[in-house]
């Protein structure tokens, strides 16, 4: 995506919604089988001839038994890390409970916004945000409103909700996108 955005060659809704349900159904086929990713980030997602997509380096991954665990070590690649996690890493907190699934979709969430802004810039200032509303503003300020539906912003609004009990896990948004 670097050479996109050198050259400002913007995605179209419908490339973007193909490449988050080809993402989307390897991961929820790894949540089904409770295996969380653990470092999703860009270098982590392979194009291949045709415009086939998938998710590699499972390297981080982890079996889990059930939804919510206690992490005493960090994994994930620290801008794409869910807000739990970054904050963790950031003061340094050791034991954190959380959901992997739901931090491994706010890092597909930061993905795909870089994808679709080509501002790695979005990125850091969502980071420094603690409300929805602000992010929304922001997700709206960096997006162009005639390139993107308000249904597929909603859709990455979703994905990387502050909440992590509001924020989708893959199986729910293998079915959001199911509509589309």
């Amino acid at each position: 995506s670097i050479r996109r955005a050198i050259a400002r060659k913007f995605y179209r809704e419908s490339e973007i919604i193909s490449i988050l349900k080809q993402i989307t159904s390897g991961l929820s086929f790894l949540q089904k089988n409770k295996i969380a990713h653990r470092d999703i980030k860009p270098q982590n997602i392979l194009i291949y001839p045709n415009n086939v997509y998938k998710i590699a380096d499972l390297g981080e991954a982890k079996n889990i038994l059930n939804n919510r665990i206690q992490m005493a070590t960090l994994r994930g690649s620290e801008l794409f890390m869910s807000p739990i996690l970054y904050n963790g890493l950031k003061y340094n907190k050791k034991n954190i409970r959380h959901n992997p699934f739901k931090s491994d979709m706010f890092s597909l969430g930061f993905c795909f916004l870089y994808a679709i802004c080509l501002n790695q810039k979005v990125l850091e200032y969502i980071r420094e945000m603690n409300n929805m509303k602000n992010i929304k503003n922001m997700v709206n300020k960096f997006l162009d409103k005639n390139r993107y539906s308000e249904k597929l912003i909603n859709v990455f609004l979703k994905m990387i909700d502050l909440d992590e009990d509001k924020r989708l896990d893959f199986e729910q948004l293998e079915n959001e996108l199911k509509t589309n």
